[in-house]
């Protein structure tokens, strides 16, 4: 049986659910630039293998995410 974890909204994410619009759009987004230390590859690149591992190791913790 799959369980479902539900939270209410925040005050502030109701108030952009109630006030967007197609004309009115109330999302944000924004930007990070990380330094990748460890986990760049040989190559350039990033591992994101471990980045994952990172994740699943903790994901249990956050019901959530569960």
């Amino acid at each position: 049986m799959r369980h479902t974890h539900y939270s209410p909204l925040s005050t502030q994410d109701m108030d952009f659910l109630l006030w967007e619009t197609p004309a009115l759009q109330m999302h944000g987004s924004g930007v990070q630039i990380f330094d990748a230390g460890p986990l760049a590859t040989p190559g350039g690149g990033i591992d994101f293998d471990a980045i994952r591992r990172c994740y699943a190791a903790v994901l249990h913790r956050v019901p959530r995410y569960r």
